[in-house]
């Protein structure tokens, strides 16, 4: 949804069994900045949660929606001038119940944007599946 548009990967996304790592770039120009601060940019929370998500799903190969977060939480302001280029990394754990992320943040260098803890992420079953095409059973 926000990848190729509000921010693209400046190489692909490195996976492991338990986790994955990311640097991406901002696109400063994306018509979300002119509302949200016109004049002083700045990434939207919820920008950055789905950007966590978008990941996640390049990584597990599912469409997922986020059941719950034990801990979001966002530590400093994301400005895509300042911060064109982000650092996302996120330790996960995929079982029978959905994906679990231990952690998952957007950083640069020292400043850390956003630690999201403990979220549970389920596949949707009204998207179909990347690897088939089929539809989940609800």
């Amino acid at each position: 949804m926000l990848q190729n548009s509000f921010y693209t990967l400046e190489s692909p996304a490195e996976t492991t069994a338990g986790g994955l790592r990311a640097t991406i770039r901002l696109n400063p120009d994306h018509a979300v900045f002119a509302g949200h601060f016109p004049g002083q940019p700045v990434v939207p929370g919820v920008c950055m949660l789905q950007i966590i998500k978008e990941l996640l799903e390049g990584a597990t190969g599912q469409i997922l929606q986020l059941q719950r977060a034990a801990n979001v939480k966002f530590l400093t302001v994301l400005t895509p001038q300042a911060h064109e280029v982000v650092s996302v990394q996120v330790t996960f754990d995929s079982s029978a119940e959905g994906i679990l992320v231990a952690e998952g943040t957007i950083s640069s260098g020292p400043d850390r944007f956003i630690r999201l803890q403990q979220a549970h992420y389920v596949p949707r079953p009204d998207f179909p599946s990347p690897a088939t095409g089929a539809l989940r059973p609800a």
